[in-house]
Protein backbone atom coordinates (compact mmCIF):
# COMPACT_ATOMS: atom_id res chain seq x y z
CA UNK A 1 0.00 0.00 0.00
CA UNK A 2 1.52 3.33 -1.05
CA UNK A 3 1.86 6.36 1.25
CA UNK A 4 -0.71 8.25 -0.81
CA UNK A 5 -3.28 5.50 -0.36
CA UNK A 6 -2.52 5.25 3.37
CA UNK A 7 -3.14 8.98 3.66
CA UNK A 8 -6.40 8.72 1.75
CA UNK A 9 -7.65 5.87 3.93
CA UNK A 10 -6.61 7.72 7.05
CA UNK A 11 -8.72 10.72 6.06
CA UNK A 12 -11.60 8.69 4.66
CA UNK A 13 -14.61 8.72 7.02
CA UNK A 14 -15.61 5.14 6.15
CA UNK A 15 -13.82 2.04 7.39
CA UNK A 16 -12.45 0.03 4.42
CA UNK A 17 -13.27 -3.67 4.16
CA UNK A 18 -11.35 -5.72 1.58
CA UNK A 19 -12.90 -8.79 -0.01
CA UNK A 20 -11.09 -11.93 1.22
CA UNK A 21 -11.29 -13.67 -2.17
CA UNK A 22 -12.79 -13.19 -5.64
CA UNK A 23 -15.90 -15.36 -5.26
CA UNK A 24 -18.85 -14.81 -2.95
CA UNK A 25 -18.04 -14.24 0.73
CA UNK A 26 -20.88 -15.06 3.18
CA UNK A 27 -19.41 -12.61 5.69
CA UNK A 28 -20.65 -9.83 3.43
CA UNK A 29 -24.15 -10.35 4.84
CA UNK A 30 -22.95 -9.49 8.35
CA UNK A 31 -21.10 -6.29 7.49
CA UNK A 32 -22.28 -3.14 9.28
CA UNK A 33 -23.38 0.07 7.59
CA UNK A 34 -20.96 2.92 7.07
CA UNK A 35 -18.07 0.99 5.48
CA UNK A 36 -16.10 1.24 2.25
CA UNK A 37 -15.99 -1.96 0.19
CA UNK A 38 -12.56 -2.44 -1.38
CA UNK A 39 -12.14 -4.99 -4.18
CA UNK A 40 -14.11 -6.39 -7.11
CA UNK A 41 -17.16 -7.72 -5.20
CA UNK A 42 -18.05 -9.24 -8.55
CA UNK A 43 -20.35 -12.11 -7.66
CA UNK A 44 -23.96 -12.21 -8.81
CA UNK A 45 -24.85 -13.54 -5.36
CA UNK A 46 -24.14 -10.13 -3.83
CA UNK A 47 -26.79 -8.58 -6.06
CA UNK A 48 -29.32 -11.42 -6.32
CA UNK A 49 -31.83 -9.86 -3.89
CA UNK A 50 -31.66 -6.60 -5.86
CA UNK A 51 -31.39 -8.00 -9.40
CA UNK A 52 -34.58 -6.31 -10.60
CA UNK A 53 -33.67 -3.01 -8.96
CA UNK A 54 -30.04 -2.60 -10.01
CA UNK A 55 -30.78 -0.22 -12.86
CA UNK A 56 -32.89 1.90 -10.49
CA UNK A 57 -30.20 1.95 -7.81
CA UNK A 58 -27.34 2.65 -10.22
CA UNK A 59 -28.90 5.45 -12.23
CA UNK A 60 -27.38 5.78 -15.69
CA UNK A 61 -29.95 8.17 -17.13
CA UNK A 62 -28.13 11.34 -15.99
CA UNK A 63 -24.98 10.03 -17.73
CA UNK A 64 -26.90 9.14 -20.90
CA UNK A 65 -28.19 12.72 -21.04
CA UNK A 66 -24.57 13.85 -21.52
CA UNK A 67 -24.13 11.54 -24.54
CA UNK A 68 -24.97 12.13 -28.18
CA UNK A 69 -28.73 11.64 -28.14
CA UNK A 70 -28.88 10.35 -31.69
CA UNK A 71 -26.37 7.67 -30.68
CA UNK A 72 -28.36 6.78 -27.55
CA UNK A 73 -31.48 6.42 -29.68
CA UNK A 74 -29.71 4.28 -32.26
CA UNK A 75 -28.28 1.91 -29.66
CA UNK A 76 -31.55 1.69 -27.73
CA UNK A 77 -33.96 1.20 -30.60
CA UNK A 78 -32.14 -1.26 -32.86
CA UNK A 79 -31.26 -4.92 -32.40
CA UNK A 80 -27.82 -3.92 -31.20
CA UNK A 81 -24.89 -5.68 -29.53
CA UNK A 82 -22.20 -4.01 -27.45
CA UNK A 83 -18.76 -5.50 -28.03
CA UNK A 84 -16.02 -4.63 -25.54
CA UNK A 85 -12.34 -5.15 -26.33
CA UNK A 86 -9.93 -4.31 -23.51
CA UNK A 87 -6.25 -3.95 -24.20
CA UNK A 88 -4.60 -0.74 -22.96
CA UNK A 89 -3.92 -1.21 -19.25
CA UNK A 90 -3.57 -4.98 -19.55
CA UNK A 91 -0.77 -4.60 -22.10
CA UNK A 92 1.00 -1.75 -20.31
CA UNK A 93 0.97 -3.31 -16.85
CA UNK A 94 2.85 -6.65 -16.60
CA UNK A 95 1.15 -7.48 -13.29
CA UNK A 96 -2.31 -6.96 -14.82
CA UNK A 97 -1.32 -9.05 -17.84
CA UNK A 98 -0.16 -11.89 -15.60
CA UNK A 99 -3.55 -11.97 -13.89
CA UNK A 100 -6.02 -11.15 -16.66
CA UNK A 101 -4.35 -12.11 -19.92
CA UNK A 102 -5.82 -11.13 -23.29
CA UNK A 103 -9.04 -12.27 -24.95
CA UNK A 104 -8.23 -13.05 -28.58
CA UNK A 105 -10.26 -12.53 -31.76
CA UNK A 106 -11.54 -16.11 -31.87
CA UNK A 107 -13.70 -15.52 -28.80
CA UNK A 108 -15.43 -12.55 -30.43
CA UNK A 109 -15.94 -14.39 -33.72
CA UNK A 110 -17.54 -17.37 -31.96
CA UNK A 111 -19.84 -15.13 -29.91
CA UNK A 112 -20.92 -13.33 -33.06
CA UNK A 113 -21.61 -16.61 -34.85
CA UNK A 114 -23.96 -17.68 -32.07
CA UNK A 115 -25.77 -14.34 -32.08
CA UNK A 116 -26.19 -14.49 -35.84
CA UNK A 117 -27.94 -17.85 -35.46
CA UNK A 118 -30.28 -16.71 -32.70
CA UNK A 119 -31.10 -12.99 -32.58
CA UNK A 120 -29.61 -11.78 -35.90
CA UNK A 121 -28.33 -8.35 -34.76
CA UNK A 122 -28.44 -5.40 -37.10
CA UNK A 123 -25.52 -3.52 -35.51
CA UNK A 124 -22.42 -4.37 -33.46
CA UNK A 125 -21.31 -1.41 -31.34
CA UNK A 126 -17.63 -1.72 -30.48
CA UNK A 127 -16.12 -0.12 -27.36
CA UNK A 128 -12.40 -0.30 -26.66
CA UNK A 129 -9.55 1.44 -24.87
CA UNK A 130 -7.47 0.57 -27.95
CA UNK A 131 -9.71 1.52 -30.90
CA UNK A 132 -7.06 0.89 -33.56
CA UNK A 133 -6.54 -2.65 -32.26
CA UNK A 134 -10.30 -3.21 -32.18
CA UNK A 135 -10.74 -1.98 -35.75
CA UNK A 136 -7.98 -4.27 -36.97
CA UNK A 137 -9.29 -7.26 -34.99
CA UNK A 138 -12.84 -6.87 -36.32
CA UNK A 139 -11.98 -5.66 -39.81
CA UNK A 140 -13.75 -8.71 -41.29
CA UNK A 141 -17.03 -7.91 -39.51
CA UNK A 142 -19.84 -6.02 -41.20
CA UNK A 143 -22.56 -3.94 -39.46
CA UNK A 144 -20.07 -2.46 -37.00
CA UNK A 145 -20.04 0.94 -35.34
CA UNK A 146 -16.91 1.89 -33.41
CA UNK A 147 -17.79 4.12 -30.46
CA UNK A 148 -15.02 6.63 -29.70
CA UNK A 149 -14.45 9.95 -27.96
CA UNK A 150 -16.55 9.36 -24.84
CA UNK A 151 -15.70 9.34 -21.17
CA UNK A 152 -15.58 5.94 -19.46
CA UNK A 153 -18.87 6.43 -17.64
CA UNK A 154 -20.52 7.34 -20.94
CA UNK A 155 -19.25 4.17 -22.60
CA UNK A 156 -20.56 2.08 -19.69
CA UNK A 157 -23.99 3.68 -19.93
CA UNK A 158 -24.07 3.24 -23.71
CA UNK A 159 -23.14 -0.46 -23.40
CA UNK A 160 -26.16 -0.95 -21.17
CA UNK A 161 -28.42 0.54 -23.87
CA UNK A 162 -27.63 -2.23 -26.36
CA UNK A 163 -29.97 -5.20 -26.58
CA UNK A 164 -27.18 -7.79 -26.18
CA UNK A 165 -23.57 -7.82 -25.00
CA UNK A 166 -20.28 -9.48 -25.86
CA UNK A 167 -18.07 -8.59 -22.93
CA UNK A 168 -14.33 -8.77 -22.30
CA UNK A 169 -12.70 -10.27 -19.19
CA UNK A 170 -13.31 -6.94 -17.57
CA UNK A 171 -15.49 -5.71 -14.70
CA UNK A 172 -16.20 -2.66 -16.89
CA UNK A 173 -18.21 -4.51 -19.55
CA UNK A 174 -19.45 -7.03 -16.95
CA UNK A 175 -21.30 -4.14 -15.35
CA UNK A 176 -22.42 -2.86 -18.75
CA UNK A 177 -24.14 -6.21 -19.31
CA UNK A 178 -25.46 -6.42 -15.73
CA UNK A 179 -27.17 -3.04 -16.14
CA UNK A 180 -28.68 -3.96 -19.51
CA UNK A 181 -32.45 -3.90 -18.83
CA UNK A 182 -33.45 -6.01 -21.85
CA UNK A 183 -35.26 -9.04 -20.43
CA UNK A 184 -34.30 -11.14 -23.47
CA UNK A 185 -30.65 -10.10 -23.60
CA UNK A 186 -28.01 -12.54 -24.77
CA UNK A 187 -24.71 -12.00 -22.95
CA UNK A 188 -21.47 -13.71 -23.94
CA UNK A 189 -18.45 -13.77 -21.63
CA UNK A 190 -14.98 -15.32 -21.93
CA UNK A 191 -14.69 -18.55 -19.97
CA UNK A 192 -10.99 -17.80 -19.32
CA UNK A 193 -11.60 -14.72 -17.19
CA UNK A 194 -8.09 -14.96 -15.77
CA UNK A 195 -4.87 -16.58 -16.92
CA UNK A 196 -4.44 -20.30 -16.06
CA UNK A 197 -1.95 -19.42 -13.32
CA UNK A 198 -4.24 -16.78 -11.79
CA UNK A 199 -7.19 -19.18 -11.89
CA UNK A 200 -5.34 -21.46 -9.46
CA UNK A 201 -5.99 -18.81 -6.80
CA UNK A 202 -9.42 -17.56 -7.88
CA UNK A 203 -12.82 -19.18 -8.27
CA UNK A 204 -15.31 -18.12 -10.96
CA UNK A 205 -18.10 -20.15 -9.32
CA UNK A 206 -20.57 -17.27 -9.11
CA UNK A 207 -19.15 -14.68 -11.48
CA UNK A 208 -21.80 -15.06 -14.20
CA UNK A 209 -25.61 -15.08 -14.03
CA UNK A 210 -27.08 -18.42 -15.09
CA UNK A 211 -28.47 -17.10 -18.38
CA UNK A 212 -25.13 -15.79 -19.62
CA UNK A 213 -23.13 -17.80 -22.14
CA UNK A 214 -19.41 -18.49 -21.68
CA UNK A 215 -17.03 -19.26 -24.53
Amino acid sequence: MGDHLRTMLGLWPLKPVSEPHFHYWPGFERLPKGILLSGYWQSVRYFAPLADQLADIIKLQPILKTCDQSLVSRLSSGNTVSVHIRRGDFLKNPEAMAVHGIVEADYYDRARQQLERTVKPDLYCVFSDAPDVAKDMLSHWDRTLFIEGNKQQQDLALMSCCKHNIIANSSFSWWGAMLNRNCDKQVFAPRNWFTPEALKRRSLADLFPERWHTI
